[in-house]
């Protein structure tokens, strides 16, 4: 079962990204969050997955959250939309990444445009700094981006040994692009920093992966 605390997370995160990118929220990762069985095999080791499911002979895609029981119980108990510190920005990482999924992959099909993993969880990677600076900001009137990009990609780990090389790939690729963003947000004053950050990340949103490469190497 889904509770209320954690479901509110979910539409923080996702009007977050709709208001950043732009797109419409025609269907809520909230209303699609599951614990289902065979979600939860599905997610195999990982903490947290995207579910996808196409119908034989039809165009329609099915969609689905899975997060493991104790990670909504770890997000519930140190609520980052109160207070996003470094005893629960892990956990609220792992709920931006698969948000952000779940609409990359609505917005894709929509523009019946395919994607790649690679893509996929760069993407992720990237709007985890993306929302958690937003928050820090509504917080604390700074987003401390040096320190969260410090404490997003130098201080994390991949915890599944499948896939492993693709995840490390868009680690890197991910630390490189904010890394080389980071001098040109720190020139701005701290409460248009995250502006600036939201403006880069929608530069890129729509794409297509050799021109976000191309975008990485031109900063």
């Amino acid at each position: 079962m889904i509770r209320p605390t954690f479901s509110h997370l979910i539409q923080r995160i996702e009007d977050e990204l709709a208001s950043v990118y732009g797109f419409a929220i025609e269907m809520s990762a909230s209303d699609c969050l599951t614990q289902s069985a065979e979600a939860a095999a599905v997610a195999s080791d990982n903490r947290a997955a995207l579910i996808l499911r196409s119908r034989p002979g039809q165009d329609e895609l099915e969609l689905g959250l899975y997060f493991r029981p104790e990670l909504i119980q770890s997000i519930e108990q140190g609520n980052a939309l109160e207070r996003l510190d470094s005893r629960n920005l892990d956990a609220f990482c792992v709920a931006v990444e698969e948000v952000s999924h779940f609409h990359l992959v609505i917005s894709r099909a929509q523009a019946n445009q395919g994607i790649s993993l690679l893509e996929l969880e760069w993407q992720g990677e990237v709007d985890k700094l993306l929302i958690a600076g937003s928050v820090l900001e509504q917080q604390t009137g700074d987003p401390h981006l040096p320190q969260l990009t410090r404490m997003i990609f130098d201080h994390s780990h991949c915890y599944t040994q499948k896939q492993q090389d693709l995840y490390e790939e868009a680690h890197r690729l991910a630390a490189r692009y904010c890394y080389k963003l980071l001098p040109l947000l720190q020139d701005a004053p701290s409460r248009k920093r995250t502006e600036k950050l939201r403006d880069a990340c929608r530069t890129t949103y729509d794409l297509v992966w050799g021109e976000k490469l191309r975008a990485i190497d031109n900063l």
